[in-house]
């Protein structure tokens, strides 16, 4: 090591942020041309530099016109600034290529019999990297890492399985991390690590001779500085001077007893003190809180304002920002602060662009979150999935991707017809299923011209094609084969099919992000040939390996320029602004947490810190907390005029807790101001047109239309508007469909009046309605079976005989099917050893029932006119179609009605199809010659679920008829509303709506009123 240069090392403390800023530009504005040239300025991210630069050039360049501008970065480009000025070392390892070597050596070392008590896969490689670069930037070898775990873990490993598991991780992670830096000292290759003890052995010609630091070590700053930084600027040759700036706030949170244990004989100094820096007065802006008012007085205020959601909060910013959009503050000098940029950015781009606020973004951004990386996922998905309906289509759907390659781009409408046909073909996925089904529909018949029925089968036949040879070309991906040549497979495919004119067409920032993953797929490629070429992968293992990749990598993104600016909270510290708002003040994000390591726990990691700066856990915990709340503090002090903040209370539907720095900002300053920005402002063209009479003032003329379409329609208080849509015409009532009605008029309206298709869903075996089908024939062929043998009632003494008449006619049934389709039929309804089948339930059922059957009907038909009763008493008469699944008739002039289902059963309450079938069938055998009958019991019974969730008639405290008369009342009125038009949305249950194929054309949000939201489930009735 060459000789330690004299440096002056001194800790300058700034009031607040703003005294920061003026300590820096007092430092940069000074200086001259060559003391830009030797001097680099250490900032947390590049979004940070981006932002000291601006607030340097509009306060300094007014002034001077110019200036010299020093080296301005992170702690990375610090090294790779030393690196540079440094003579020749070798080749450099990027990440991927570090991660190869250390996969290769870890298998090497299981293989000589060092096992560790996990399975090696690259997800946990990139961890053991964190954790060898974790171990050396605390300036320990890993000797010391494997001395100080061994000597802690080895006494009780032979008591503690826990501790045997954790001594056997640490051999066997030392002896990879030792393996790992013996293979880049025989190849010379060069790591952040390699590339510091270099640095302290040479000296360069032309070094650094000035660093100045503004961030703090990493327990006061995300982004802060390593135990072996501190080193570095300590003994570094040729260093000459060394700064570090921090706020008054940061010092007394316990940063500076670290940095003097870090730098003994650093030197304090006030940047007032500093001969010929200017620092402005501090300063305390006013606090903006919402009012909330009750007539003319202003209740308790709150310190932020609360929003339903992130899209909610940044549209109350815009509209705060347009209501003072005529102020003195130019938009410029006004910031919208986060602790993540995502999904800010995203959700800032649409909500300020469509109000017409122009914004600036400057931020780094990870790479897996664009469009385009999710479609390069949905590529592979597709192939893991062995091209599954739902993957395939959207894979086919995808803009970013042609297909002209394979015959034909695909239609919309091409994409969706080859949906629903590969449902209705219960497609699952495979290559060769997907080649037969396009050669059949090839194959078939031509439509006839005007033929419209066939259309969609016309269509789906050419999305099957291209499909069945986008499924071959992606083949050799589900192949295991070595990592370089996955990648330049899946590289090849995304190029050639790449779409050209959506390329073309495309902004800059989509063409970045596709160079970004093509060259993320050759690094991987280029890596593993180099220094991992045994390492093979297969789709799974390749999407995982690439999707971790790109979220590690980002991007810059530079949006706009003089607008409001939206800036993370890291660079927000480096802006000069007059008006900032933070955003998102929810637990978990501010603060945010820290990511522990998943291999050990933070009382083991502490052994591995150095001596003069270690603490245990629970004091750095507290730490922690405190360097956070005293950065949340110095940023609450900012800007000039005027702070504000809001929280919001839902995150992707679910509930999220307020920050707690909260009660911070309510104890912050002594001026506020409530805002007085109206609620009925609208800042957009959709919320102007949304207004009735809409403003149709400055927008497109396909909106101006489409505005005055909305206005022509029926406003909130018409009828119309909640679901009434005029007379309809019900000749025959199906009790099924009254049912549906029931559960919501709007579904019936979309699926029985509308037509509307659903969704449709991928099926094992038969759908639905054909499965039911099936069972119905099967218990009607059983249950005649056991007739023809001249039996009638199933007891517990006679169910043995008939199970195996009932087993005897099921497998005959079994043999029209498939044979797959068989073997999973045969399964559900027979059961195996451990498991009833549906047949079991049904003898179950019978038996429980105790009472001898004098006759049995199956499939009892319903059809004609049947009497029931309105409330007031009077008869009507209605034309009635349905089919009953059983009749049991006993005895005593009674009968029992039971409807078979195969999922849950439905609550009594919430339909009126047992009740009808009482009084309907009642009239039907009276009709047959049968007298005085009436209605023991009717019930569902669950063919797949416990015979507890039966449900029946009557119900506790309620007699038969009763429960009949209710039915038949609750009937009458819902054939009055239909034939009425009446169809609300009005689900009686609120989770009839989360399985609805007709969400996305219901208005139960606009009609809220009209919503009920009761709890019930199914199961007896009450």
């Amino acid at each position: 090591m060459t000789a330690v240069t004299p440096r002056l090392s001194r800790l300058i403390r700034a009031g607040s942020l703003r005294a920061l800023q003026d300590t820096l530009i007092g430092m940069m504005g000074g200086g001259d041309a060559l003391w830009a040239a030797d001097t680099f300025i250490l900032v947390p991210t590049r979004a940070a530099a981006e932002q000291l630069r601006r607030t340097v050039e509009e306060r300094v360049l007014p002034e001077r016109g110019a200036l010299a501008w020093p080296a301005v970065g992170t702690r990375s480009d610090w090294y790779q600034a030393l690196r540079d000025r440094a003579p020749s070392m070798g080749s450099t390892l990027t990440s991927v290529e570090r991660e190869a070597i250390l996969a290769r050596v870890a298998r090497e070392v299981t293989r000589d019999g060092v096992e560790p008590p996990f399975a090696l896969r690259p997800a946990l490689t990139a961890e053991m990297l964190a954790l060898y670069d974790f171990i050396r930037r605390q300036g320990r070898m890993i000797s010391d890492f494997e001395r100080n775990l061994t000597g802690e873990l080895e006494p009780s490993a032979d008591s503690d399985r826990g501790a045997a598991q954790l001594l056997a991780q640490t051999r066997f992670l030392a002896e990879t991390f030792r393996r790992y830096e013996g293979e880049l000292e025989q190849r010379a290759l060069l790591d952040e690590h390699r590339i510091r003890l270099r640095l302290l052995e040479l000296e360069a010609a032309q070094p650094l001779r000035r660093v100045v630091v503004t961030v703090g070590d990493r327990i006061s700053d995300p982004d802060g500085l390593w135990p072996v930084d501190f080193l570095l600027l300590s003994t570094l040759p040729g260093l000459e001077e060394v700064s570090v700036l921090m706020t008054e706030q940061v010092r007394s949170a316990g940063l500076l007893e670290r940095l003097h244990a870090a730098m003994p004989g650093i030197e304090e100094v006030q940047a007032a003190d500093i001969p010929g820096m200017r620092i402005a007065p501090a300063g305390t802006p006013t606090l903006v809180i919402p009012g909330t008012r009750t007539g003319h007085a202003v209740a308790e205020p709150a310190p932020a304002f609360v929003a339903r959601d992130r899209e909610e909060e940044l549209r109350h910013v815009a509209r705060r920002l347009k209501a003072g959009r005529h102020g003195a503050v130019p938009l410029h000098r006004k910031a919208l602060v986060v602790r993540r940029s995502l999904p800010y950015v995203y959700l800032a781009r649409g909500i300020f662009e469509r109000a017409g606020i122009s914004f600036e973004m400057t931020d780094t951004l990870p790479l897996a979150a664009e469009p385009y990386a999710a479609a390069v996922d949905l590529v592979l998905e597709c192939v893991i999935s062995d091209g599954s309906r739902s993957t395939l289509v959207a894979l086919l759907a995808s803009p970013h991707f042609s297909w002209g390659a394979f015959g034909a781009e695909l239609t919309p409408d091409e994409v969706l017809a080859l949906d629903y046909a590969l449902a209705d073909a219960r497609y699952l996925g495979g290559r060769e299923t997907l080649r037969a089904l396009a050669e059949r529909w090839d194959s078939a018949d031509p439509v006839p011209p005007g033929d419209h029925s066939r259309r969609h089968s016309r269509a789906a036949s050419a999305a099957c094609r291209v499909a069945a040879r986008v499924s071959e070309a992606l083949a050799p991906l589900a192949e295991e084969r070595a990592i370089g040549d996955q990648t330049e497979l899946l590289h090849d495919f995304l190029v050639t099919h790449r779409r050209p004119d959506f390329h073309e067409a495309a902004d800059d920032r989509l063409i970045r992000v596709q160079h970004a993953v093509h060259e993320s797929l050759r690094r991987i490629g280029q890596a593993a040939r180099a220094y991992d070429p045994e390492a093979t992968a297969f789709a799974g293992s390749l999407s995982s390996m690439l999707r971790r990749w790109l979220e590690g990598r980002t991007f810059d993104l530079r949006s706009g320029r003089g607008g409001v600016r939206l800036l993370d909270a890291q660079s927000a510290r480096y802006a000069d602004l007059d008006e900032m708002h933070l955003l998102g003040l929810v637990e978990g994000e501010w603060p945010e947490p820290v990511r522990p390591s998943i291999f050990y726990a933070p009382s083991l990691l502490a052994l591995l810190e150095p001596t003069p700066v270690a603490i245990a856990p629970l004091q750095r915990e507290h730490q922690l907390r405190t360097s956070a709340l005293a950065a949340f503090r110095d940023l609450l002090a900012l800007p000039r005029h005027e702070i504000s903040a809001s929280t919001f209370q839902l995150e992707a539907d679910s509930l999220v807790s307020p920050s707690p720095y909260l009660a911070v900002l309510g104890e912050f300053g002594t001026q506020t101001r409530i805002d007085a920005t109206p609620d009925h402002l609208r800042i957009t063209a959709d919320e102007a047109l949304t207004d009735m009479p809409p403003d149709t003032t400055s927008v497109s003329a396909m909106a101006s239309a489409w505005a005055r379409l909305r206005g022509a329609q029926p406003g909130r208080d018409d009828a119309a508007y909640h679901g009434q849509v005029g007379t309809t015409a019900l000749d025959t009532v199906s009790v099924t469909r009254i049912d549906r009605y029931l559960k919501c008029p709007f579904q019936y309206f979309a699926h029985d009046v509308l037509r509307l298709k659903e969704a449709p869903e991928d099926e094992e075996t038969q759908s639905p309605l054909r499965r039911g089908s099936f069972l119905h024939r099967v218990l009607e062929e059983c249950y005649r079976e056991w007739e023809r043998q001249g039996r009638t009632t199933i007891d517990s003494a006679s169910r043995a005989d008939a199970r195996r008449v009932f087993v005897s006619v099921t497998e005959q049934l079994l043999q029209e099917l498939p044979h797959a389709e068989a073997q999973l039929e045969r399964h559900s309804l027979l059961g195996t050893a451990m498991t009833p089948g549906m047949i079991d339930r049904v003898l179950d059922d019978d038996v429980r029932s105790g009472v001898a059957v004098k006759r049995r009907w199956t499939e009892f038909e319903l059809q004609g006119e049947f009497s029931f009763q309105q409330e007031d008493g009077h008869v009507r008469q209605v034309r009635l179609h349905g089919k009953v699944d059983r009749v049991d008739l006993f005895h005593d002039g009674t009968f029992r009605i039971v409807d078979y289902k195969t999922g849950g059963t439905p609550a009594v309450k919430d339909t009126v199809q047992l009740q009808v079938y009482a009084a309907a069938v009642a009239q039907a055998l009276r009709q047959e010659g049968y007298s005085g009958l009436t209605p023991a019991s009717a019930s569902f019974v669950s063919l797949t679920k416990a015979p507890a969730s039966s449900a029946s008639l009557p119900g506790r405290g309620h007699s038969m008829e009763d429960r009949v008369r209710d039915g038949e009342a609750r009937l009458l009125a819902a054939i009055d509303d239909i034939a009425a038009g009446r169809f609300p949305p009005k689900p009686a249950q609120a989770s009839t709506c989360d399985r609805c194929s007709f969400a996305s054309v219901c208005r139960k949000d606009i009609v809220g009123e009209d919503a009920h939201d009761e709890p019930g489930q199914g199961g007896d009735d009450e």
